[in-house]
């Protein structure tokens, strides 16, 4: 077997598809050369089948070839297919040949399967683009299937067209299998995601399988033709948000001559929010259908399935008409339109109600996670349910979505089961409101919690846990007297890799207390006659305490194991006799956690292993260091011979440590197994931690320009889903991971007032005009703004009022600098004014002044714009950019989101026809939704609307945004909302 790799970003060189260096540009070429028993492995990035010229080039398709099979979700690096990350590394085969947005020039079907048997896979991919609308090719935009058997898997069918089956197609003979699979925005008049014809004893089996958001005449979602017989198995899939004129989610047709019975067999569906004229879920001829164990809205014998002639439905008792209340639903007046979040919430009817039997061989959801346990399945695609945890919540506090969420994460805790999310946001949050210094945050086995959400999101990666802190604590007491603080602030015990903590503070404990209370002031991983291997991922662990072991961290292995996998966590300003931020112990058993991307500074021991104290007492303490740096902590004994005990200690202990930062070099820690790239230099931190005031919180380790941890690091060893660093910013910036917990970040200066190289690469020679810095900034830089007056049009520009300042995607510009700074934190927005003004012209009444000072396009929340004042915005009538004088927030089309985060601002003398200083708007099924935090909109005109502010979403768009601290005064408009003006329109939110 030959593994042939594709990269659309490789250089071309030399390619001949043997490894990642030198990758084939193009998959068409990958498939050329591939012979039965080889793996075409394919990195993220948009590949088109141009191999046709002409005429011909609709044509053109990926054609899957018999005993290949293609893999899509890798970053280009991985050595093992496991270690791909579908979401992450989104790799897309799109038809869209031609001019972006005109779908007549796009391919007939994006992919092809003809003649191939199941040996034939297709595997995390997006297909999207396709259009199936010539004369003889009206089938499959996105996969035309015909005497084929292909497997399929992990794919998403998005945005596709034909006359029939929008998405995928499949003809006589054909028995593919589908597994975790998404139909979503795709269109036809038959089939709006799938028309499947069917002969004989033809089948179609599909499991974990989603349909939201088609659209068609007939079978919004599905058309089914029986042609002499044929059989479908359906089995945990969810119909939402179809629609139709016939059959909003199917429509089964079995012709005169079919051999009776044709049967459609669904298990552990979900029939939800489907519309159509007549039978809004199922219209049925001729043909059988046996419904077990689904929800069905109206009930089995309501009016959504509508029988004609001889179709018949099969009720067994078991099915279900209540809500399966989704985490984010789909309007099927919207449709053709995306996906939604068909996850449950809790106390969804649809959880645990499945048949388990029905799912042999099946062992997970399109999550990966366990698809059965305690011999219990949910109904639809996705196991377990989201349960949501705010403080500032005033709902039910039942954990139902963000509006009715539980104010408290120990109810949470207590109310999860396996399989569950706990997402929770900002905020502090400690184990007990009272007085009890044993009580505990306890992790859960198969339960996943959350930080860093705002309160509003629908997505989990939508969080932003850099902005929106959320601290577990453990002062229980007085502020400043950790003497009541909870022993431990978290405990685990019994945990499998299945148990998951990400994107938190954990702060204040403090284990002073009598055996095992005397370790692990932040967290106690009890592996002791059993196990504890949880993922903590996106932590700070600081200020925590121990009498004797493990200042943040105690692993107790014994007779069992305890091997936590960390990735981009920080323990800082921690302290503890020994370990005084981590202690694994592994006595008579095993205490080897994995550590990548971690960076522990400036905690302390009183006795050894300031960092770090590896115990092996009778068995296997072996842990395993790569990408981390240990550096600036103290240990009270720091000699033990020749070796230094500050950074790590080891006890009949053997640490592998690579690609990693050790102050004092990995030669100076006794035990400890060099593993390679290690390296002993100052990582250059933007503020070091006093290990001699630990527990302290104390400190920035972020890394500064010059730092020798940038692009040192190991790729290989980066988790899957590993995508961000400690601030959600990218994780691998250019071609090499960093060393430690952050990567860094780049600033670009301005100051208008320098005078040197005009480079941006520091305040002396910071380009003077910030038009140049957004010229040349990519996601993950920050643009740092000296005082000053910053105009979108230079003199040499001339006039030009179209020009505006432009947002970049993962940008954050920051303003209120002096010019001289060396941390964020310095700057002083009210004394160091920082304006951007849309005064560019010269007539006196502002006639010929910007449009728009500034303009935002799609852009997440992890674009910012903070410490700014906005002014001289003049959006006029007639310029077609008639709102928003100040900021345009728009986005237009399915998918599509504006959700800048915008700080410390001040708008004040804009003006506009609607929206004087901003406009938000959506249209077409785009989301605008950005978040405004201490903002004052002051003396802003809207002429017609919107003194200040002009919210509106039109044709199924949403516009949601978040105002915290906001003040109004002094706007005006000539009909209404002298402050704000709010409108929805045609399906509009």
């Amino acid at each position: 077997m030959s593994i042939i790799h594709v990269n659309q970003a490789a250089s071309g060189d030399g390619s001949d598809g043997s490894s990642w260096d030198k990758a084939y540009k193009d998959l068409q070429d990958a498939l050329k050369i591939a012979k039965a028993g080889d793996e075409i492995w394919v990195a993220k990035g948009t590949y088109q089948p141009t191999d046709q010229t002409g005429a011909e080039a609709r044509k053109a398709s990926f054609e899957l070839k018999e005993g290949v099979a293609i893999y899509g979700g890798f970053s280009a690096w991985e050595k093992r297919r496991e270690a791909r990350d579908l979401r992450a590394n989104k790799t897309i085969l799109s038809g869209d040949l031609g001019q972006s947005g005109n779908n007549g020039d796009n391919s007939y079907h994006v992919v092809s399967a003809r003649d191939v048997s199941s040996t034939a896979v297709l595997d995390g991919f997006t297909i999207t683009g396709g259009n199936a609308n010539g004369s003889r090719d009206i089938r499959g935009g996105g996969l035309y299937c015909e005497k084929s058997s292909p497997m399929l898997a992990n794919l998403i069918f998005s945005k596709n067209r034909a006359k029939e089956g929008g998405g995928f197609a499949s003809t006589i003979k054909s028995n593919p299998t589908l597994l975790n699979i998404i139909f979503s925005g795709n269109e036809a008049q038959l089939g709006g995601a799938m028309k499947i014809t069917m002969v004989d004893k033809d089948s179609m089996i599909m499991t974990n399988v989603i349909f939201s958001g088609n659209k068609a005449s007939h079978g919004g979602a599905i058309q089914h033709d029986f042609v002499m017989g044929g059989n479908s198995e359906l089995t945990n899939v969810t119909f939402t948000g179809n629609h139709a004129d016939h059959g909003g989610a199917i429509y089964n047709k079995a012709f005169p001559s079919a051999q009776k019975p044709v049967y459609l067999r669904l298990t552990n569906a979900i029939f939800w929010d489907n519309s159509a004229t007549q039978g809004s879920l199922i219209w049925s001829v001729d043909t059988g259908i046996a419904i077990s164990h689904s929800i069905v809205e109206g009930g089995v014998n309501g009016t959504g399935l509508h029988e004609q002639r001889d179709g018949s439905v099969s009720d067994d008792g078991t099915n279900l008409s209540d809500d399966p209340r989704f985490v984010g639903s789909v309007n099927p007046d919207a449709a053709p339109t995306g996906p939604g979040n068909l996850r449950l919430r809790v106390g969804s009817p649809a959880i645990g109600a499945g048949d388990a039997s029905a799912l042999s061989g099946i062992a997970t959801d399109p999550d990966g996670k366990p698809r059965i346990r305690n011999n219990k399945v949910n109904m639809g695609a996705y196991e377990g349910c989201i349960i949501f945890v705010d403080p500032a919540a005033k709902g039910n506090n039942d954990g139902d979505g963000w509006n009715n969420a539980y104010t408290d994460l120990k109810e949470a805790l207590n109310n999860a089961k396996a399989g569950d999310e706990i997402w929770v946001a900002k905020g502090t949050y400690k184990p007990t409101t009272g007085a009890d210094r044993a009580a505990s945050f306890a992790l859960k086995d198969g339960v996943e919690i959350y930080g860093g959400f705002s309160g509003m999101e629908i997505e989990r990666q939508e969080r932003n846990y850099r902005d929106n802190k959320t601290t577990l604590s453990g002062d229980l007491g007085k502020s400043g007297d950790n003497s009541e603080n909870s022993y431990h602030v978290i405990t685990a015990k019994g945990l499998s890799d299945a148990a998951v903590l990400d994107g938190f503070t954990i702060a204040g404990g403090h284990a002073n207390g009598d055996d095992g209370d005397s370790h692990g002031g932040g967290i106690y991983c009890d592996g002791s006659a059993g196990e504890c291997t949880p993922r903590l991922r996106n932590l700070i662990f600081c200020s925590n305490q121990a009498r004797l072991h493990g200042g943040a961290m105690f692993n107790h292995g014994e007779s069992g194991k305890s091997n936590p996998k960390l990735t981009n966590v920080v323990f800082s300003g921690n302290r503890a006799h020994n370990g005084g931020a981590l202690y694994n112990n592994g006595q008579n058993g095993e205490s080897s956690p994995i550590l990548t991307n971690v960076t522990l500074s400036g905690n302390r021991a009183d006795g050894r292993g300031g960092g770090i104290y590896n115990s092996g007492d009778g068995g296997t303490s072996s842990p395993q260091l790569t990408n981390v740096i240990l550096w600036g902590n103290h240990a009270g004994i720091n000699r033990n011979k020749d070796y230094s005990c500050d950074e790590m200690y080891n006890n009949q202990a053997s640490p592998k440590v690579a690609y990693s930062i050790i102050q004092g070099g990995i030669d100076s820690i006794e035990g400890a197994s060099d593993s390679g790239n290690n390296l002993d230099m100052n990582p250059r931190f933007g503020k070091y931690v006093n290990p001699a005031k630990a527990p302290t919180t104390e400190g920035d380790l972020h890394l500064q320009a010059g730092s020798p941890a940038i692009n040192a690091g190991d790729n290989s060893t980066v988790p899957p889903g590993a995508v961000t660093d400690l601030d959600g910013r990218p994780r691998i910036v250019g071609n090499t991971v960093d060393i430690g917990a952050y990567e860094a970040y780049n600033i670009v200066y301005v100051n208008q007032a320098a005078g040197g190289q005009k480079d941006g690469s520091r305040w002396e020679d910071a380009y003077t005009d910030l038009q140049e810095a957004l010229k040349n900034a990519q996601a993950g830089d920050e643009i740092w703004v000296a005082k000053g007056t910053y105009k979108p049009t230079t003199e040499t520009d001339g006039n030009v009022p179209e020009i505006s300042f432009v947002l970049v995607e993962g940008v954050e510009i920051y303003g209120g600098f002096a010019g001289n700074e060396t941390r964020r934190d310095q700057r002083d927005w009210d004394a160091n004014a920082t304006i951007l003004s849309g005064k560019t012209g010269t007539k006196a009444d502002n006639s010929d002044d910007s449009f728009n000072v500034i303009t935002a396009g799609e852009l997440s929340s992890r674009t910012i714009l903070d410490g700014f004042t906005i002014t001289g915005g003049n959006a006029r009538s007639g310029s077609g950019d008639s709102s928003g004088g100040g900021l345009k927030c728009s986005v237009n089309g399915e998918g599509k989101m504006c959700n800048p985060t915008l700080r410390n601002l001040t708008f004040t003398g804009n003006n506009a026809e609607v929206g004087g200083a901003m406009s938000i708007r959506a249209f077409d099924r785009g989301v605008c939704s950005p978040r405004l935090t201490n903002v004052t909109f002051s003396n802003n005109k809207g002429r017609l609307a919107g003194g200040a502010i002009y919210i509106g979403g039109d044709r199924f768009a949403t516009c949601n945004p978040m105002l915290t601290n906001v003040i109004f005064s002094g706007n005006s408009a000539k009909d209404c909302g002298g402050g704000i003006k709010f409108q929805a329109a045609s399906g509009g939110t």
